[in-house]
């Protein structure tokens, strides 16, 4: 059965004749899997150390029905098993709240969080920022796993997307592990679900760093990575972007650690600090994570280094679609008939500004050249003044403090520092340019289906 002759609505069919399962049954399940055979990378040296890790996954989901069971789905039947399935629900309108019930009934690894939409009238307000980060707050103060993944509700896992994330991190005492990733298209969802269950390929080479923050900060710009892979030097592996989505995460990273809440772009204010916690980061060249990229994205549904989505450029990286849905909330009000790009309005900059400068510092203090933060503050701040309210009275006061602290961190660069950060700036602002020009194909990670799902 081709795609097009899919039935659209089987993502909705509900469960078979769910019955909720006695107190016995949930207890045999538990033993079962405890049962199954211990995964050759866990160490067997005594009891404790043959148990298998119990791996924390958290989904945040809002109004996500139609991508959501291919989510969970993709996580319940991950090669390796020892999970605990932490689904928070931040206030859904759609059917979202009723699937996450079922899979809680389905499976005892499943827990699920319903938080009270309290922040606004719904989904489309605009005073927010993004609705994602309460919901993963919440999920990591309920978690009990020894390591911590969050999967976008619009991601699909490959099946082994644990056991290699988590085989790298035990093999080489890694704080993190990343992978590759690819995007795709809602026509292509059946094809994406299809590939994951598969399973990927063995990683050819799982690459270890020490410098979390540095690389953060410097390994920035894509034509750099790439003349640098071409060169040998494996450039690519060391690029860390904001976003938490298709990671694994030793749990003590994010001891103390939680995301600012009723903002855009909180990963990337929160990324300078835990980046700084990593003493290493495993990246595994494989994919291993692929989300939905919509109709008409020419953005992304994310920021590229907290500013894609300032840029007018394509993202390379992943995004939740709760942070989709925020970001697009800055923009609800000024949209058109024809589908044109909205403005962002000036909350949006502002915020993304905030971040910028917060990581900006952080790095300074600690002897790092801020260059990908110096793009993102000065990026953010150029564009407040394209956003529809920037003329407000209050918006107004706020980017003269905003012009003021831009100029006090100017300031404590060196000049050479400034020649560094500013040529970075327009190198970047350039690969954006041309990128728009460029086929989706040649100019990010996109799923390819095979030639037999073309048939």
């Amino acid at each position: 059965m081709t795609q097009e002759q899919e039935p659209h609505m089987s993502s909705q069919i509900p469960a078979p004749a769910a019955i909720e399962p006695t107190g016995e049954e949930r207890a045999a399940r538990r033993a079962n899997r405890a049962g199954r055979a211990t995964p050759k990378f866990v160490a067997a040296t005594d009891d404790a150390a043959s148990r298998p890790p119990l791996v924390t996954v958290i989904v945040t989901v809002r109004d996500a029905a139609e991508t959501l069971r291919f989510c969970v789905d993709s996580i319940l039947r991950q090669s390796y098993a020892n999970l605990e399935v932490i689904l928070v629900d931040d206030g859904s309108v759609d059917d979202g709240p009723a699937i996450l019930d079922e899979y809680a009934r389905r499976d005892d690894r499943v827990t699920t969080i319903f938080l009270k939409d309290d922040k606004g009238d719904g989904p489309d307000d605009t005073e927010r920022g993004d609705v994602a980060a309460r919901a993963r707050n919440a999920a990591l103060d309920a978690a009990h796993g020894e390591y911590v993944a969050f999967v976008g509700s619009d991601g699909v896992l490959d099946r082994r997307n644990i056991e290699l994330l988590l085989h790298a991190l035990i093999k080489t005492g890694a704080d993190m592990a990343k992978s590759r990733w690819e995007r795709f298209t809602i026509d292509q969802l059946y094809g994406v679900a299809e590939t994951a269950a598969e399973g990927a390929r063995e990683p050819e080479t799982v690459t270890v760093f020490t410098d979390a923050l540095e690389a953060y900060q410097s390994v920035f710009l894509k034509s750099l990575r790439v003349i640098g892979d071409e060169f040998g030097h494996n450039t690519e592996a060391r690029y860390l972007h904001d976003e938490d989505w298709g990671r694994l995460y030793r749990a003590s990273v994010w001891d103390g650690v939680r995301l600012p809440e009723d903002i855009y772009s909180p990963e990337l204010l929160a990324a300078g600090e835990l980046y700084s916690r990593m003493a290493k980061v495993a990246d595994v060249d494989v994919v291993l994570y692929r989300w939905l990229r919509e109709d008409g994205d020419a953005a992304g549904r994310g920021a590229t280094d907290g500013a894609a989505d300032i840029a007018e450029a394509g993202v390379d990286e992943p995004a939740s679609a709760s942070s989709a849905a925020g970001a697009a909330d800055a923009t609800a009000a000024d949209g058109d008939a024809t589908g044109a790009r909205p403005a962002r309005r000036f909350r949006y900059y502002h915020d993304t500004f905030t971040a910028g400068t917060a990581n900006f510092r952080f790095a300074h203090e600690r002897g790092i050249l801020p260059g990908r933060s110096y793009y993102t503050m000065t990026t953010a701040y150029s564009g407040a003044k394209t956003a529809p309210d920037f003329d407000e009275p209050e918006n107004q006061r706020q980017f003269e403090l905003d012009t003021a602290e831009l100029e006090e961190l100017r300031g404590m660069l060196t000049f050479r520092q400034r020649l560094q950060c500013g040529s970075v700036h327009q190198m970047r602002l350039f690969e954006e340019g041309v990128r728009k020009w460029l086929p989706a194909s040649m100019s990010e990670s996109q799923y390819t289906p095979m030639p037999e799902e073309l048939e």
